[in-house]
């Protein structure tokens, strides 16, 4: 989410938009929680049951808990409360997004009336131009993406990061150990994105000047033939734009690739680990706050691990979202 003088006011002004949004994102965000712990029952009956216990398991009614039948309408149900859910917070948020891209180009546009002929006369139609291109653009997402990054990350990160911890607190450790680290680093990296971002718009800006400069002058140009001289020109700006694009999208690469290289790191780790605890081997008197640890338990905490890596994702598109946002948002 984006804070500063000119899109404050958008939070009281659409807080129902705000409001229903992450109501409808929690919905979505809980109820997928509840599939490892299905699943990890599944396999805990298919693990340690006997033959009588496995007909029982297919036999039992469809409102009998334990039943086959019980844990189908258990996926309808989440999958009917997931579609409503992100139903709910794509209209909520995509909504608000527009509303918020209208305003603020209707507030750019009165205040851009109301410049002075001097004001114009220093500056270039085509940094002005970017200005309610990309740079809105940028705004607009940390109020749409940004809001669902920031729930999910928060949200669905901390509970199947709980969930983690009631499962196996020696795991747990391994899991979170990614998420912490991008959590201690975001705004070093937010600041070191912010500044490239920031070089690549004003390499675009230049270029954009240049290029409307020359449609604006053509009639001059040809007359007196300039055409290879601003054909050089214009490639010298394009060069420079080239090079702030490739050097902000290697930054944004290499970090989302360190993301990647800690989050499925650490899944081998709990792949190896937790496949030697569900032996059951004189360790789990260690590692275990409760109970055995078996097969079920194993995919129950693979399935909340696998919960916990979209919101380690989301934090690292957060802070890329949050750079753009926060420089464009300057620039306004």
């Amino acid at each position: 989410m984006l804070f500063g003088k000119y899109v404050n006011q958008f939070y009281k002004k659409y807080w129902y938009h705000f409001v229903l949004g992450i109501i409808f994102l929690l919905l979505v965000d809980i109820i997928q929680l509840f599939i490892p712990q299905i699943v990890g029952d599944i396999v805990r009956i298919f693990d340690v049951s006997t033959e009588n216990e496995l007909s029982a398991f297919f036999n039992k009614g469809l409102f009998e808990v334990g039943g086959y039948l019980f844990y189908i309408m258990c996926f309808v149900l989440i999958a009917i409360g997931m579609f409503i859910g992100r139903s709910g917070w794509r209209l909520a948020i995509n909504r608000l997004g527009i509303k918020i891209d209208r305003d603020l180009r209707m507030m750019m546009f009165e205040h851009a009336e109301k410049m002075s002929i001097n004001f114009y006369n220093n500056q270039k139609t085509g940094s002005l131009m970017t200005l309610f291109n990309n740079d809105i653009e940028a705004i607009k997402s940390a109020f749409t993406e940004g809001v669902i990054f920031l729930i999910d990350g928060v949200v669905l990160g901390g509970l199947a990061i709980f969930k983690l911890f009631m499962v196996n607190w020696f795991l747990a450790l391994l899991a979170i150990m990614p998420l912490s680290l991008i959590a201690f680093s975001g705004g070093i990296v937010g600041k070191m994105e912010s500044k490239r971002y920031d070089a690549q718009l004003n390499a675009f800006e230049k270029l954009s000047d240049y290029t409307q400069e020359n449609f604006q002058g053509i009639a001059v140009i040809k007359a007196f033939v300039r055409e290879i001289h601003e054909l050089k020109e214009f490639a010298k700006y394009n060069k420079k734009n080239k090079e702030a694009s490739l050097a902000y999208l290697r930054f944004s690469i290499i970090l989302n690739a360190l993301i990647d290289l800690l989050i499925y790191s650490v899944a081998i780790i709990i792949m190896f680990v937790g496949g030697y605890l569900a032996k059951g081997s004189g360790i789990n008197e260690i590692f275990l706050v409760q109970g055995d640890f078996g097969a079920g338990e194993l995919t129950e905490f693979f399935g909340y691990f696998d919960s916990l890596i979209w919101p380690m994702f989301a934090f690292g598109m957060l802070i890329d979202i949050w750079a753009k946002s926060h420089a464009s948002l300057k620039k306004v």
